[in-house]
């Protein structure tokens, strides 16, 4: 699979558990994790297939989205990159 294809996979995971992450934020739910530990725990499996690595562990996933997350913030400050 190219890159792009994987980028794009990988892309649309993060905004269907933005979605959903916000609707539960908003409507007063409380996820007791930050977004990056509620999209992990729970798209572990659709995360695995967008990246072809079926062995990538959650733990390692929620580190690489917080490398992602950091990064974003420090590019773009005014953006938030989980809502």
């Amino acid at each position: 699979m190219s890159c792009s294809v994987i980028l794009d996979n990988v892309r649309s995971e993060i905004e269907d558990a933005n979605t959903v992450y916000a609707m539960v934020v908003d409507s007063g739910g409380v996820t007791n994790t930050d977004f990056a530990g509620y999209a992990v725990h729970v798209a572990l499996n659709r995360f695995q297939q967008a990246l072809e690595n079926p062995s990538l562990s959650a733990e390692r996933l929620e580190s690489l989205m917080r490398k992602v997350a950091r990064k974003y913030n420090s590019d773009q400050p005014d953006a938030r990159w989980s809502r």
